[in-house]
């Protein structure tokens, strides 16, 4: 999972914005989508366009057939006045966390999927928003992940954790435990994705030997690399890249002013 810039410097879809501002009373997601179909496909490519068309979770490249939107917090909450259903800062774009793939379920959805079949089947809290990473709170400078490139996992950077142990104001777990519960909530460590970020590992790889076939020395691979793949805005599997490549991703991120 990577940063996304605060929604707050960015306009929501002029579409969307009508319709909100038309319709404050509105809690139905469904009605939404229903009754104003180009508002609701104009929030969604933006969405996207902003995430650099990867999922705001687990970072795979996302085809324009296989997106939705996520409400961080519940849109369910009626508990008070603030409409978390049309509250654009509360959206992220997301896949369809394996529903479609050949892969054996539930053991292989991810995402809001894995998170939605936790909460159906009573393992974990609708209100579960506290327990998770917000994509618009992550640290951008440093990364809070590690990859593991012979089993395909990530796990939390402890150093990197320990170092900022709040990420919000009020937050009561720590960031490594919120790091923690966020692989476990989405299921990030599914075979399915491990298996796609060992064909990162692998790439790399290819990347290296054909490097050395043309005599440059494995740091200037690296930094070559770096630019071809964080050029991009962004490329999938944005985190394990990032780790795989580890100080010359940095290297490459801060002199590009990366934030997010």
């Amino acid at each position: 999972m990577k940063k996304i810039p605060s929604k707050k410097m960015l306009t929501e879809p002029l579409s969307f914005r009508n319709y909100r501002l038309a319709n404050t009373s509105e809690r139905n997601w469904d009605s939404f989508r229903n009754s104003a179909p180009q508002a609701y496909n104009d929030l969604k490519r933006q969405l996207f366009q902003e995430q650099g068309e990867i999922c705001a979770y687990c970072e795979e490249h996302v085809p324009g057939n296989r997106r939705r939107i996520e409400h961080f917090h519940p849109k369910s909450d009626t508990a008070s006045s603030h409409n978390w259903t049309l509250d654009w800062c509360n959206m992220l774009g997301v896949c369809m966390g394996g529903e479609y793939e050949a892969y054996s379920r539930p053991a292989n959805l991810s995402c809001d999927s894995y998170k939605n079949h936790l909460i159906i089947t009573g393992q974990l809290s609708e209100q579960c928003d506290h327990d998770l990473l917000n994509p618009y709170n992550i640290v951008s400078s440093e990364n809070l992940f590690c990859f593991n490139p012979v089993t395909g996992e990530i796990t939390p950077n402890e150093a990197v954790c320990n170092g900022n142990p709040t990420l919000i104001s009020g937050q009561t777990k720590t960031t490594l435990d919120l790091v923690r519960d966020t692989i476990c909530f989405l299921n990030l460590n599914c075979a399915r994705l491990k298996d796609k970020r060992k064909k990162i590992h692998q790439e790399l790889q290819r990347w290296l030997r054909t490097q050395r076939q043309k005599h440059r020395s494995a740091s200037q691979a690296k930094r070559e690399l770096a630019k071809r793949w964080f050029s991009q805005r962004w490329p999938s599997f944005f985190t394990t890249r990032r780790c795989l490549l580890a100080n010359y991703a940095e290297e490459f991120l801060r002199n590009s002013n990366y934030n997010g």
